[in-house]
């Protein structure tokens, strides 16, 4: 018996490949959003103060990677939450009608 799989890329690549690609999908809008806020910060530094330190720009580099990284990382978990209360909701539903 000769069985068919076509050859395509879900059939070449495991989950982890399709994982990372989400993970990639997650990080690189919020990559390009914080970097974004940091060019910006940094046009307005050099226009108000075009004699700064280049550790000011740093500064604000390392700030505004902080500040994306524990907002991210918070809506993260709120998803995560209410993705497992909507779970539970559903497991309660389908529980009480048994």
């Amino acid at each position: 018996m000769l069985l068919y799989r076509p050859v395509t890329i879900p059939g070449h690549h495991g989950p982890r490949y399709f994982s990372e690609l989400l993970i990639v999908a997650y990080l690189l809008p919020r990559v390009v959003f914080v970097a974004i806020a940091w060019a910006m910060t940094c046009g307005l530094i050099n226009q108000l103060w075009p004699e700064a330190d280049p550790l000011n720009f740093g500064v604000a580099a390392a700030s505004w990677a902080c500040g994306g990284f524990a907002y991210f990382a918070y809506l993260r978990k709120l998803r995560r939450e209410i993705a497992d209360l909507q779970r539970n909701r559903r497991y309660r539903a389908v529980g009480s009608t048994i």
